[in-house]
């Protein structure tokens, strides 16, 4: 059975609730209403006094803006602790960087910063994100 057969088919999920992970997760011992706890346990929101915010955009005259919430990296690695251990989970950074090119707004030459960071949680999966800056910042 395979995570695709276990989206579609809600049936066999009941009927194999207490199984062991299959396929997608070779040699996991963790069982679905493991993955469902742990997702649970993920899912819970930040404690206000972990959230900072970061102005993003501001109109010309900067009387208008845009802000994004964002927790610090260290709350997410008290949480990936808290859940799994610190021996439960990893997680690996790959910094490129691009060509440089005139950029368009101040026909300055400049590349980007790429960063790509792969967290896996042993037993379950990893997922994989990309950011990206210009260098001179």
């Amino acid at each position: 059975m395979t995570m695709n057969t276990l989206k579609k088919n809600p049936a066999s999920v009941k009927a194999n609730r207490n199984q062991a992970i299959p396929s997608a997760f070779p040699g996991s011992a963790f069982n679905l209403d493991d993955v469902r706890r742990f997702v649970a346990e993920l899912e819970v929101p930040f404690s206000p006094s972990l959230i900072e915010w970061r102005v993003m955009t501001l109109s010309d005259d900067g009387t208008r803006g845009q802000i994004v919430p964002y927790a610090d990296q260290r709350a997410y690695t008290d949480r990936l602790n808290e859940i799994f251990t610190p021996a439960g989970w990893t997680r690996k950074y790959a910094v490129t960087t691009s060509a440089n090119f005139e950029r368009e707004e101040d026909k300055k030459l400049v590349a980007k910063v790429f960063v790509t960071c792969d967290l896996t949680i042993h037993g379950i999966g990893s997922h994989s994100a990309t950011g990206e800056e210009w260098a001179d910042n």
